[in-house]
């Protein structure tokens, strides 16, 4: 237990945490561990937001640090299935898991698999509620969020322990919330048809993805990962078995 003036330091504790963590990160993410690896108070300042309903885990998520997120996750596991606080804050109602998937799709395939690696410790000590959570202003599950992005090699990486029972959804789930539409009224599929169509042919053949419109406007289809600057599938010709 912990009196009143222990819990407004360790509330303070907490805030400068948040701000070495999205600051510059090659000034700060050292000392950032340094101290929280030390903290006996680490798992109460897991659990304390600041004015958006953002904690610890949600910025580490956003700022992409692996490093926190493990240090975070093994202090604290059920933080990972708090939401943010509702519209006006911003992001309005999100897990860490949304702000881990709300960003474009990486120009280095191997740093996105890597953070497919991150979303899954964190879909280990999510509830399926939180798991197949919709944002409040967008009606975006994270699976939206990866599928309009393009984010095909992240999506790899997590879609078959998704559906494989490891977590607290099934396999009908995953369809549940591939098949459900955001505030647009599309699908997973319809968006990945968006922005890169094989990785929707991928979603319909192995995952049961299905458009929520009959004709997706798939000339408008691209894949990101081909304009690439480090020259992604120059040489290559197919992927998953798909032509390119």
């Amino acid at each position: 237990d912990w009196d009143d003036d222990e819990k407004t330091e360790i509330e303070h504790r907490t805030l400068d945490y948040i701000s070495h963590l999205v600051g510059p990160a090659s000034l700060t993410r050292d000392h950032i561990m340094h101290k929280m690896t030390r903290d006996v108070a680490l798992p109460m300042c897991a659990n304390i937001p600041d004015a958006n309903g953002m904690h610890l885990l949600h910025h580490g998520c956003r700022q992409h640090a692996h490093d926190v997120v493990d240090v975070l996750l093994e202090a604290n596991p059920q933080v990972a299935n708090i939401l943010t606080r509702s519209h006006p804050a911003k992001p309005a109602q999100w897990t860490a898991l949304q702000c881990l998937c709300d960003n474009p799709c990486h120009k280095n395939r191997a740093n996105e698999r890597l953070l497919g690696d991150l979303a899954l410790k964190l879909l280990r000590h999510m509830n399926k509620p939180a798991i197949m959570h919709k944002t409040q202003q967008t009606y975006s599950t994270f699976l939206h969020m990866l599928a309009s992005r393009g984010r095909w090699d992240f999506l790899e990486v997590i879609m078959w322990p998704l559906i494989g029972a490891v977590f607290d959804v099934d396999a009908e789930d995953v369809r549940t919330m591939l098949n459900s539409t955001n505030r647009r009224g599309l699908a997973c599929f319809d968006l990945s048809m968006e922005t890169c169509a094989r990785q929707g042919v991928w979603l319909q053949h192995y995952f049961g993805a299905t458009a929520s419109k009959p004709n997706p406007k798939r000339e408008k289809a691209h894949d990101p990962r081909q304009y690439a600057p480090n020259g992604w599938h120059q040489s290559n010709k197919t992927n998953q078995g798909f032509p390119i």
